[in-house]
């Protein structure tokens, strides 16, 4: 669906995650916005109008945006899912998320260069660091860990481990997803395509 610039209203739904009939609803109130195929009552939704409606009401555009760059977020799991869900935003990344380092090896085993956020909270966040960033798991990635207040005298171990970014634990999601593009070496990508 990534090159797609006109939807059906099954089309929108299954990118959505919702039913037919929502899409036809919110179409016909004016929440969502097209036109009707002549001659007919079928709807059409242009790409940009759905990435509106679906950033309004809070859903992943990543369907649509497949040539985005692979983030995964390491952290405790309630932590990892909400960072993840905050990224995942952004039209320009393809973010998923690991609670476990057993879940962060396979996830990392899986990505195809991309980048990685790591929680320094996480046990053994040194080790994923180093193995992530040498490429032992996967293709190369770029690393980002973000520190816990109490762990700054580590931001050193953490870039001989081959951390390319070392970031505050309260670094705003706009400035984490500038960074994620930056050292993915993105940041002249246009925000929507």
């Amino acid at each position: 669906m990534g090159e797609k610039r006109v939807f059906t209203t099954g089309e929108a739904a299954a990118v959505c995650r919702v039913s037919q009939q929502t899409i036809i609803r919110c179409f016909d109130n004016g929440k969502l916005t097209g036109f009707r195929v002549p001659g007919s009552r079928f709807r059409r939704i242009p790409r940009d109008e759905l990435i509106r409606f679906m950033r309004a009401h809070g859903m992943s555009t990543a369907a649509l945006e497949p040539g985005g760059v692979r983030v995964l977020v390491i952290d405790e799991a309630p932590a990892a899912e909400r960072l993840a869900g905050a990224l995942s935003r952004d039209p320009r990344l393809r973010v998923s998320w690991a609670g476990t380092l057993f879940d962060a090896g396979y996830a990392a085993a899986q990505m195809r260069g991309g980048v990685v956020v790591v929680a320094s909270r996480v046990a053994g966040s040194e080790g994923v660091c180093a193995r992530v960033s040498s490429g032992a798991v996967g293709d190369r990635a770029r690393v980002i860990v973000l520190m816990e207040p109490g762990h700054v005298k580590q931001a050193g171990a953490f870039k001989q481990a081959g951390a390319d970014e070392v970031l505050p634990r309260e670094t705003e999601v706009s400035g984490l997803v500038e960074r994620c593009l930056s050292v993915a070496g993105a940041t002249g990508r246009a925000k929507e395509r």
